[in-house]
């Protein structure tokens, strides 16, 4: 009948001893390579949880982002377009100007409505090739929603007013400087012409303020959430070697005393094979 040799109890806490020093110095070494405290749902169920909405909601504000710069680039061009609509009219306030007076001959006055009429039609072309993306911007039918933060309702609205020669009253039919008198009237015209756009590039100037302050605070909130999942995910470097470092001279305690009871498992067999 063969003898056995039933495992002592010391020998049973030893290999428990070395299985935990074991998995916790392969945790640590894990953490340390990956960078990472929790590297699957198992390590922080509800920690990983919490980092994966957080990362969600982070990459989403970045996005936003990027559309606020976006829709800030589609207003500095609409704003820009219309700082050359305003450099036009004032060009053609000081032809009016000009022509308010009777000092101007009639082929003066000829010469200035040529030139009117050729700034009203450069209003047309302003306002009909003005474009960001392929969308015409200045033609009165421009009507944009931009998604400016995380959340479905973070949205925003914009429609661009119409700044053609049409709109502004200021087309050919309607500069007539043939007399002083129709001058001074055109020069109403062209009056009410440059207040209109003023107003228009103020709404525009305000939209971009807005946006340059969004902007600003969606950096805020990825930075702050961005610090949230570093703090709930990544892993202590200091704390994680000092782990490792205790596991490593645990398992080697733990394979040393199992070398001992082996041992002296062996010389009690020893003994009693040689009896």
């Amino acid at each position: 009948m063969p003898i056995e040799f039933p495992v002592p109890p010391p020998s049973r806490g030893l290999i428990r001893s070395l299985a935990s020093a074991e998995s916790n110095l392969n945790r640590s070494i894990q953490r340390l390579a990956s960078g990472l405290r929790i590297n699957s749902a198992a390590d922080d169920p509800a920690g990983a949880s919490i980092a994966t909405r957080m990362r969600g909601r982070v990459v989403s504000i970045d996005r936003a982002s990027q559309n606020v710069g976006e829709a800030a680039s589609l207003l500095a061009t609409a704003d820009g377009a219309m700082e050359s609509t305003s450099e036009v009219l004032i060009r053609m306030r000081e032809l009016t100007v000009a022509a308010a007076s009777d000092t101007m001959s009639s082929s003066d006055r000829t010469a200035v409505k040529t030139e009117l009429d050729l700034l009203s039609a450069e209003l047309d072309r302003i306002g009909n090739q003005t474009s960001y993306n392929g969308k015409v911007l200045l033609d009165g039918s421009a009507s944009f929603t931009f998604q400016i933060g995380a959340d479905a309702s973070a949205t925003t609205s914009v429609a661009l007013d119409d700044v053609r020669a049409a709109s502004l009253d200021v087309k050919p039919g309607d500069l007539v400087v043939s007399t002083a008198a129709n001058a001074s009237t055109t020069l109403g015209k062209i009056d009410a012409a440059i207040d209109e756009l003023a107003t228009t590039r103020s709404k525009v100037g305000a939209r971009i303020n807005r946006l340059a302050f969004t902007a600003s605070a969606l950096s805020v909130e990825s930075e702050n959430l961005n610090a949230s999942v570093s703090r709930i995910r990544d892993a202590d470097q200091a704390q994680e070697s000092t782990r490792m470092l205790q596991a490593k001279l645990l398992q080697e305690s733990a394979r040393a005393m199992m070398a001992q009871v082996n041992s002296g498992n062996d010389s009690l067999l020893r003994m009693i094979r040689g009896s």
